[in-house]
């Protein structure tokens, strides 16, 4: 029965966080719509001589871990609230143009998930492989997996991706 009830509120805050991941990306991606049909789009991303983020090393860290790697995060919208007993937490690290955010559990501290936008001006790109060298990511590595995050209006078109740990119980020592 508690295995059960723990199985639950792992899928409950799984569930959770990706409804509330969905509604940051419909939003970021909403915003840019206009921008991209109006105009041409540049696909001009610079990509990074050196990783500006090191996502794999952060792998396996607790948020506590992550923020004394990265920093203070730009925003700390931490801890929003969902029902009694569940939550998401969503730390933003910026440098320069780029923006990692990181999602996490705030009652076990657990990272679940990061994401990284494209910082062309229209919010899109063509090509989601742009943005690995940014964070220093394969999309064949094994510890972790590269979910592409499609714009609604265009399938074609990428507003970032998802970087998920496959290991949810391995650590970072």
């Amino acid at each position: 029965m508690q295995v059960t009830s723990l199985r639950w509120q792992n899928w409950s805050a799984f569930a959770i966080g990706a409804a509330v991941f969905l509604c940051l990306v419909v939003a970021c991606g909403g915003s840019h719509a206009d921008q991209a049909t109006s105009r041409s789009v540049p696909e001009a991303r610079t990509v990074a001589a050196t990783p500006v983020f090191d996502v794999p090393a952060l792998i396996g860290m607790d948020i506590d871990q992550v923020r004394k790697r990265l920093g203070p995060p730009a925003e700390d919208s931490a801890d929003i609230a969902r029902g009694d007993e569940m939550g998401i937490g969503v730390n933003d690290f910026g440098r320069g143009a780029d923006t990692l955010l990181v999602m996490y559990d705030p009652h076990t501290r657990r990272v679940t998930e990061f994401f990284i936008d494209t910082n062309d001006p229209s919010g899109t790109t063509t090509t989601y492989r742009d943005l690995l060298p940014v964070i220093h990511a394969t999309d064949t590595a094994s510890a972790y997996a590269i979910v592409p995050v499609r714009l609604m209006q265009d399938p074609t078109r990428y507003t970032g991706i998802r970087i998920v740990p496959t290991n949810a119980h391995s650590s970072h020592e």
